[in-house]
């Protein structure tokens, strides 16, 4: 028969996993709100990538932004660096689609089903194995206290 985890280890353990649940939750909560808004009351164009930017250093750390440059409904050319990147190099020519703010066009993104729902989805999903954990911690599911 195993050992009980002791009282004070269940509730430190607990409280982390909960704490770690908050952080992915509040992350994915907040970029699906934005994502949402942007997709409800944003403007679609089609862009070009037009060059990269490295991010990290060193080889393996190594990621790859698309620059993405497009044009206004009222003409005005418009330049950003996506957010999310890539360990492959992006392929310069590329037609994407944009998402972007009729009133600040700068707040732009690559209108993506990875980067817009997706992606926010798998940190949502992420929130489950900690409170699942958590409440392992909080409960007697590893052993009575004592």
């Amino acid at each position: 028969m195993s050992t009980p985890i002791p009282i004070g280890v269940r509730i430190i353990g607990g409280t982390l996993m909960l704490a770690s649940a908050s952080v992915f939750g509040y992350l994915a909560i907040s970029m699906l709100q934005k994502n949402y808004k942007r997709a409800t009351k944003g403007m679609v164009t089609s862009g070009i990538i037009t060059d990269f930017q490295r991010v990290g250093a060193g080889v393996t750390s190594r990621t790859y932004c698309p620059k993405i440059e497009f044009q206004t409904l009222n003409g005005a050319k418009i330049s950003f660096v996506s957010s999310y990147g890539s360990r492959g190099l992006p392929k310069i020519g590329r037609k994407v689609k944009v998402l972007y703010y009729s009133d600040n066009p700068q707040d732009a993104a690559e209108a993506s089903f990875f980067k817009l729902w997706l992606f926010p989805m798998f940190f949502l999903f992420c929130v489950l194995p900690f409170l699942f954990f958590a409440l392992f911690f909080y409960t007697n599911a590893f052993g009575s206290a004592k």
